[in-house]
């Protein structure tokens, strides 16, 4: 489905005035992805060694998330030598 026909089918549902809440709606739906992708990029850049960056320029979420999977990794192996 495209925007139009989403749209089109939201019209109804939306309260008055129509144009100051679509407005407001689209100011929210800009700052998200604005804050979102600015975000990942920083973290990106903060949390990902730079010689495995590279390997996920394509797919940055991707490369978090495989790098809080070894920190956890390395923190449960940790606390599982402490405890025993």
């Amino acid at each position: 489905m495209s925007g139009e026909e989403t749209l089109a089918q939201v019209n109804r549902e939306i309260e008055h005035p129509k144009l100051k809440n679509l407005e407001k709606t689209g100011l929210v739906i800009f700052i998200y992805s604005l804050l979102f992708t600015s975000l990942v990029s920083f973290f990106a850049v903060m949390i990902i060694p730079d010689k495995v960056r590279p390997d996920y320029f394509a797919n940055l979420i991707g490369g978090h998330r495989d790098v809080f999977r070894r920190v956890q990794r390395a923190l449960s192996y940790c606390f599982t030598l402490l405890w025993f």
